[in-house]
């Protein structure tokens, strides 16, 4: 997707937020500040980078309106989850630019299937910045994604390397999933069987792997 040709670079205020569910949030934005592009005002947001956005790509190119996916002044960029049946609609991310700061975004990009249908990563190119917003998957119960999320880790590193050797300095934010220490995760509980806790040191030792971790 392209946008308007990006200005100097300058300072920019740059959001992440785990909003778990957009439409919700989006209600609770306009009862309360009017409306998402006040929202935006209010805070000088340059950049809002979204993550479980939980929007159906049907719903959002058939009443794009009720999905806030236009503001004005704003590129808004959305990366849908495109898997069928009970996991339809999951997931997601989003990211909302000011017009002007924005050259092109990309919504599928590591370029293979399994990685890039779950709707869980969106680059931006912001003059010599490039964004990578991401919603890493967790490892649920038994940890029997963590393979995945290793791969997905891996893909991941593959594009920032990628977008630095074309130049850009990489920002990579979003909910990342990770919590290298035990005492640093607060859904650690001692009353948790180890097997099925995906802080365990295996699952740790795993993910540490990947060079992102």
């Amino acid at each position: 997707t392209m946008a308007a040709a990006a200005e100097p670079c300058r300072p920019l205020h740059i959001i992440s937020w785990n909003v778990a569910g957009w439409l919700p949030t989006l209600k609770l934005i306009n009862r309360w500040h009017g409306s998402l592009k006040h929202f935006l005002n209010l805070h000088q947001v340059d950049i809002l980078c979204l993550q479980e956005v939980k929007i159906q790509r049907q719903k959002l190119e058939h009443d794009p309106r009720q999905c806030g996916a236009f503001v004005e002044g704003f590129d808004t960029f959305f990366a849908c989850c495109e898997l069928s049946g009970q996991l339809q609609g999951l997931n997601g991310v989003a990211t909302y630019v000011r017009k002007g700061l924005t050259s092109a975004a990309d919504c599928r990009p590591f370029q293979e299937v399994v990685l890039d249908i779950e709707g869980r990563a969106l680059v931006t190119k912001h003059a010599q910045v490039a964004i990578v917003n991401v919603y890493v998957p967790n490892e649920s119960s038994g940890c029997s994604r963590l393979p995945y999320k290793a791969k997905f880790l891996a893909g991941l590193t593959r594009i920032m390397n990628q977008l630095k050797a074309e130049g850009y300095a990489v920002i990579l934010l979003g909910d990342l999933n990770i919590a290298r220490r035990t005492e640093v995760s607060c859904y650690t509980s001692p009353t948790t069987d180890r097997s099925s806790r995906c802080s365990t040191t295996t699952t740790r030792m795993a993910v540490s792997d990947c060079p992102l971790a």
